[in-house]
């Protein structure tokens, strides 16, 4: 027995994540926006540079790159459903920019949630496990 994802659910799926991918890197940046119009007069930027809003930086990051990723696979399916070329030049750097921002932001997440349970240099072996992982199984 084959099992196969049909192409226009994978392009609803991927399209709804995008829109809501979206909408979620706009609230982590007004977020932001907040806490730095809510800094007080002579407040630098390094008091700006709380563990939340690390975190904060780091889901913005992982959202933007994510939407970046899924809207180019989104695009792809669109395409490709509708019968035209996918053959877009950007498509394939836009979508390795993507897949780095999320690598990146997941690894920033894991460096400021685990700033007192692990030593400091823990998330950077979890960070190169992660992509040796993902190049071993790729291979």
């Amino acid at each position: 027995m084959t099992f196969a994802i049909p192409g226009w659910l994978n392009e609803a799926v991927n399209g709804a994540l995008v829109a809501m991918l979206a909408v979620t890197s706009s609230v982590l940046a007004l977020a932001l926006l907040r806490a730095w119009r809510d800094m007080m007069p002579g407040m630098k930027f390094r008091d700006l540079y709380t563990y939340e809003n690390k975190a904060t930086i780091a889901l913005l990051t992982l959202s933007a790159g994510l939407m970046l990723k899924v809207g180019t696979e989104w695009w792809w399916f669109h395409l490709k459903n509708k019968g035209m070329s996918p053959n877009y030049p950007l498509l394939l750097p836009a979508f390795l920019l993507g897949s780095g921002m999320s690598v990146w932001g997941l690894i920033c997440l894991v460096r400021a949630i685990s700033r007192y349970d692990w030593p400091q240099w823990r998330w950077v072996w979890l960070a190169i496990g992660a992509v040796a992982f993902g190049i071993v199984f790729a291979i």
